[in-house]
């Protein structure tokens, strides 16, 4: 006598992937997936590597979706939301790089540069002002710079040179 079993393994059940935490802005699609991937934890009920590949849609405000595929084919995702923003921001109305006046009461008020950032929108934009030599001959230099929250900076100078060459007038 015999007898004869046939047993069928058949895994249909995806494996099972847990979200980490990744950062909230990358200067490239490969460093935001390399990141997810990194973050993103696989296993299986049936055992076996699960093999994980990540695709992203979007690029400042941007998805980034980890697939996971067990050996026998059976998937899960999860997602992550991140920015990818490597364009720094666009600063508006700068002033001429150089300028010469002769007087200290010639030179202009600085002028008003708004900053705008394809992801972030209009951003506040910092001054600063250095000042050196003395009044008939003195260099003033200004900048103005941009920050998007992605750590993007875009910026622009101008030096303004006073230069006192008249002579004064004697009554």
């Amino acid at each position: 006598a015999s007898c004869a079993q046939t047993i069928t393994v058949q895994d249909t059940t995806p494996p099972v992937l847990v979200k980490g935490s990744i950062g909230a802005c990358y200067a490239s699609v490969a460093a935001a997936e390399a990141a997810a991937l990194a973050m993103t934890t696989a296993s299986d009920n049936c055992g076996g590597t699960v093999s994980l590949a990540a695709s992203t849609a979007g690029d400042c405000a941007a998805t980034i979706t980890v697939t996971g595929t067990d050996p026998c084919g059976n998937r899960a995702t999860v997602t992550y939301s991140t920015r990818i923003d490597p364009t720094p921001p666009v600063l508006a109305g700068c002033p001429p790089a150089a300028l010469s006046v002769e007087c200290q009461s010639t030179v202009p008020a600085p002028a008003t540069v708004p900053a705008s950032d394809n992801c972030d929108g209009p951003l506040p934009v910092t001054f600063s002002e250095t000042i050196s030599g003395p009044a008939c001959n003195q260099t003033i230099v200004r900048t103005w710079s941009g920050t998007d929250a992605c750590g993007n900076s875009a910026s622009c100078a101008q030096t303004i040179t006073v230069q006192d060459t008249t002579p004064p007038v004697l009554v």
